[in-house]
């Protein structure tokens, strides 16, 4: 939300969420956090259905992409020795992932890390799917979210809502560069 704010503050710099509802989003999580329940099965569809999820890709400041979806981010991050991805999404939206990075002309050799942020789902669950197409990446996380990704990956096995996490590959702890 605090990104939403900033973006609309320079419209320069960035451009809006069409067709994003924000204020929706903010009250289902709002309420998650107040009961610790989830949110509805008919917020769940929405946040699963590709259509209602497409945003275009936008140019937030200088070297900095938007790729995501509509309720969860991904970010593309030029610099001089190659592309940072943050983030892969999650199924049903990794292709949604791939196309908004070719709008953006990034070719996936040229990805070179792929940050996680956290191993929920939304922000890994596309890692499985993305590793084999960008060959020259390594997939960076912390311990905790490489364990923690590992045990919601399999504690999702006998679910409808199943996914798979990729192998450990690179673990960064604080201070690293």
């Amino acid at each position: 939300m605090v990104l939403l704010v900033a973006a609309s503050a320079n419209p320069l710099a960035a451009q809006p969420f069409a067709g994003c509802p924000s204020t929706e989003i903010l009250a289902a999580f709002n309420a998650f956090a107040g009961v610790g329940k989830p949110p509805p099965d008919a917020w769940r569809s929405w946040q699963r259905d590709p259509k209602a999820q497409y945003i275009e890709p936008w140019k937030a400041f200088d070297n900095v992409h938007y790729v995501g979806v509509c309720w969860v981010s991904a970010w593309a991050i030029r610099t001089n020795d190659g592309v940072v991805l943050i983030d892969t999404l999650h199924e049903p939206h990794v292709d949604q992932l791939i196309a908004n990075l070719g709008k953006i002309d990034i070719n996936l050799a040229d990805i070179k890390y792929v940050l996680m942020t956290h191993g929920h789902f939304d922000h890994v669950g596309g890692a499985a799917k993305l590793k084999p197409l960008l060959t020259n990446a390594k997939f960076v996380m912390m311990q905790a979210g490489w364990d923690e990704a590992m045990e919601s990956a399999k504690a999702s096995e006998l679910t409808p809502l199943r996914w798979s996490m990729i192998p450990q590959d690179v673990v960064v702890k604080d201070g690293d560069v």
